[in-house]
């Protein structure tokens, strides 16, 4: 139950939301994604931020802004934005129930057999800018 993302289960994530607002849980100050500029030296690290300008299997591009993976933009007719619930500026927090902590760890876990499902959890800053409120929520696609 410690676990940030016991709340990948779908069934989970109401207790856990309703049981932090019961806490007083104050939830940690956030900034609105600004894109990093990344200085990498080494011909490894410039090949992994290449990769990471390209769009994922699902038509997603991630960069990463502080600690987190963060939506870019998405390509027009893929599977994510034939699907429009997922926006730019959107976290991706999690693939499959794995927690996402690089833009190379998020596309490996995108890619997947072509008819597949994927189960993304997503978090998003509310339209006020309050950046001390993300929502969660999940989305799940079907490769092509």
């Amino acid at each position: 139950m410690n676990d940030l993302f016991d709340c990948c289960s779908p069934q989970r994530a109401p207790d856990l939301a309703m049981q932090a607002e019961q806490n007083n849980v104050p939830r940690p100050p956030r900034q609105q994604p600004t894109r990093l500029q990344a200085t990498m030296s080494s011909p490894t690290a410039h090949r992994d931020d290449l990769k990471r300008r390209k769009p994922s299997p699902l038509g997603l591009v991630l960069v990463m802004d502080e600690d987190d993976v963060v939506v870019e933009s998405i390509a027009r007719g893929s599977v994510a934005g034939m699907d429009s619930r997922i926006r730019a500026g959107d976290l991706l927090l999690a693939v499959d129930g794995v927690e996402i902590k690089s833009v190379v760890q998020a596309q490996h876990l995108l890619v997947g057999e072509a008819n597949s499902h994927v189960q993304l959890v997503l978090g998003r800053v509310d339209e006020k800018g309050d950046t001390q409120s993300v929502r969660r929520f999940f989305v799940t696609l079907i490769r092509e």
